[in-house]
């Protein structure tokens, strides 16, 4: 099984936020993350954009944690997909 590029970006973008600073590890919201796909060109499996606040964004970052819990047979890099990305109220974005 091959993991698409779009879910090789969220990986990326979560292991970077995994490293985050300093200060450790950092979130982002789900809204955030559905502005850098769309300017990197990526839609919807109907092909449309991502709108912040509805539930694709949040499909897609589950999408992508299974991707990579599927290829990997664990959860090692999954995990840091499942921590990188929050709701609008702080909660985790992904769903198994």
């Amino acid at each position: 099984m091959s993991i698409s590029d779009k879910h090789k970006v969220i990986y990326g973008i979560a292991k970077g936020l995994r490293y985050g600073d300093e200060k450790g590890h950092k979130e982002m919201k789900g809204s955030e993350l559905a502005e850098i796909l769309n300017d990197l060109g990526y839609l919807t499996d109907d092909g449309e954009k991502y709108t912040v606040g509805t539930i694709g964004i949040f499909s897609c970052i589950s999408a992508a944690y299974k991707s990579f819990k599927k290829h990997d047979g664990d959860d090692h890099r999954a995990g840091w997909i499942a921590t990188a990305f929050v709701d609008r109220n702080g909660e985790y974005a992904w769903q198994e």
